[in-house]
C-alpha cells in the first residue's frame, strides 16, 4: 500500500514538474508521438497554447499523426 502512495506522489511530481519547465520554456521540441497523450505534452497546461508549430518532415507521417499537434495551437 505504501509503495502504491509513491508512485502515485512520484507520478503527480514528475507531472508538475513538466508542466512547469513547459511553461517556461521559448522553445519547445517534440516528435509527433511525443505529442500525442502518452507524451510528455499530456503535462502541458490545457489553457496554455503555442503560437507556431512547425512540423518537421510532416510528409512523412499520417495527417492523424501531425493533427495531434494542433490541439496545442
Amino acid at each position: 500500500r505504501e509503495a502504491k502512495e509513491l508512485r502515485k506522489e512520484l507520478r503527480d511530481r514528475e507531472s508538475r514538474a513538466v508542466a512547469e519547465i513547459l511553461r517556461r520554456a521559448d522553445v519547445v521540441l517534440a516528435t509527433c508521438t511525443s505529442g500525442g497523450e502518452e507524451g510528455p505534452l499530456k503535462h502541458f497546461v490545457k489553457d496554455n497554447a503555442f503560437d507556431v508549430v512547425v512540423i518537421d518532415e510532416c510528409a512523412q507521417v499520417f495527417a492523424g499523426n501531425w493533427c495531434i499537434v494542433f490541439r496545442f495551437t
